[in-house]
């Protein structure tokens, strides 16, 4: 019985202009957004990224050329985020974040005359991790902007489950078709179960349809390096656009089941269609807005403070540093431990402060976020900003491994350090390191990990709540479906 009832709800819904109109705009859409891979900005930032990288890699090996304490003064130089290959599937978020962090010292030269001769007191700053001030409240969702995956899937494939089923008890109803159904005694859970599937089989048909065509196109004209990785995260992506449909799906039912006429319960699906894609994202970005807090001053506060006549100068800490690089006798190693620790206090005070900041701003995005992420369409964007690499949660794993990386190459300079006997081994200042030349392969090389399982830790949260909306909203369809009476 069940499989006569899924049947008899697929060949309907087929057969429907609704399905015929589904289908030509979703699969015209997918074409457009794998021909629009062509002429998009991807080939530009891959081939950019390509460059800065090649860069840095030659600023490591000049400075291993010239000595391991040049290397470790100066630093590694800026990381870069790697362009995502699957932003085709969620891209709106990609270019509102930041694709760099710069990691390198600044050097204070100074020459002064003393006794009759030019002294060089110059020094280097010690190296931190500088974050972009570039994290807007934004991204939260942006669905009319961007013909990615997240538009055509989250936004139109979700009205076709609505619509799909907002008629499909209300509808029997009304026309008694229902009560002959049910005089077969029929189990309501069956019926429910069938119509549910019915409808399901159809958006996953066109689901499918429209993604392998999309990936296609891709494979054959754009210029993107797939592997067996890329296949499984789209595999997932596949798999969460389906979670979702079935969340959508439940809720059509729900609201049929519940309405008592047809325009009614069309009405309801409108206006919750609406306010799950448009009306609450943006009320949750004017609420966010409301908690913005203003970040300048913390900001000013990493180089300068201000003095009560309204001049500025440097935080006591750096000046501290500042004063005691104006010793003469760079030589005696008393002082060059002395001058170690004053640099050391002062790059943890200003790291500290660079991480400070970073956290507020992540904090003020993820605040914005999560008042979206009650919304549905909210969840799914992150879920699928996750795993393709294009949103928050990436930048957050990007931040994470370059500091993890900042740390490896420090310790493996040191490590290297500690092998001269000739050094003194006292880091940040030019006289306490080794001078031995230190050859590229040598040198720890940033790359992002971009393994399945690491991105899809950060989306956990939004794949509980897809499930979580999914399986709440198809038992409240079968509670109102016990309860509701079949006459009309």
């Amino acid at each position: 019985m069940l499989t006569t009832i899924i049947k008899r709800e697929f060949i309907a819904h087929i057969q429907s202009l609704r399905f015929s109109l589904v289908l030509v705009l979703c699969v015209g859409l997918m074409v457009v957004n794998a021909l629009g891979l062509v002429h998009s900005a991807y080939q530009f930032e891959r081939d950019v990224y390509r460059e800065n990288v090649a860069q840095q890699h030659q600023r490591l090996r000049n400075n291993g050329a010239a000595g391991l304490r040049q290397l470790l003064l100066e630093g590694p130089g800026s990381l870069y985020k790697q362009p995502s290959e699957l932003a085709f599937c969620a891209s709106f978020a990609d270019n509102k974040l930041p694709y760099k962090i710069d990691i390198s010292a600044k050097k204070n030269s100074i020459m002064q005359f003393h006794e009759g001769q030019v002294v060089d007191m110059s020094f280097y700053w010690p190296w931190t991790l500088s974050f972009s001030t570039k994290i807007e409240i934004a991204p939260l969702l942006s669905p009319l902007i961007t013909i990615d995956w997240v538009f055509i899937i989250g936004v139109l494939l979700s009205l076709a489950a609505l619509l799909f089923t907002y008629d499909v008890i209300v509808g029997e109803k009304e026309s008694g078709i229902l009560k002959l159904v049910m005089a077969n005694s029929l189990p309501r859970h069956t019926l429910l179960w069938g119509k549910f599937w019915g409808a399901m089989m159809v958006l996953i048909g066109v689901l499918l349809l429209s993604v392998t065509l999309n990936l296609l196109i891709v494979l054959m004209t754009a210029e993107l390096s797939l592997d067996s990785s890329h296949a499984v995260r789209i595999a997932v992506m596949v798999l969460i656009s389906g979670v979702y449909l079935a969340g959508c799906t439940a809720l059509g039912l729900l609201i049929s089941a519940h309405s008592s006429t047809r325009r009614g319960s069309l009405t309801t699906v409108l206006f919750v269609w609406l306010s799950m894609v448009l009306l609450w994202p943006q009320m949750g970005k004017t609420v966010a807005e409301l908690f913005h807090e203003d970040l300048q001053e913390l900001e000013y506060t990493k180089h300068v403070y201000e003095r009560g006549d309204g001049s500025f100068t440097w935080h006591p800490i750096r000046g501290r540093a500042f004063n005691l690089a104006m010793g003469d006798n760079r030589l005696d190693p008393t002082f060059v431990k002395k001058l170690s620790s004053a640099l050391r206090e002062e790059r943890a005070y200003h790291q500290e402060l660079e991480n400070a900041l970073m956290r507020r701003r992540i904090q003020q995005v993820n605040l914005a976020q999560n008042i979206v992420r009650v919304s549905p369409m909210g969840s799914y964007q992150y879920a699928m900003e996750a795993i393709a690499g294009t949103g928050l949660p990436r930048y957050r794993h990007f931040i994470d491994q370059a500091r993890s990386y900042a740390q490896r190459f420090e310790e493996t300079l040191l490590t290297i350090d500690q092998a001269d006997w000739r050094s003194l081994h006292i880091p940040f200042v030019e006289n306490g390191l080794s001078a031995q030349k230190v050859e590229l392969e040598q040198i720890p090389v940033f790359a992002e990990d971009l393994s399945v399982a690491s991105l899809a830790r950060s989306a956990v949260v939004d794949l509980v709540l897809l499930g979580f909306f999914a399986v709440f909203t198809y038992l409240a369809a079968y509670l109102v479906w016990l309860r509701s009476s079949i006459a009309n």
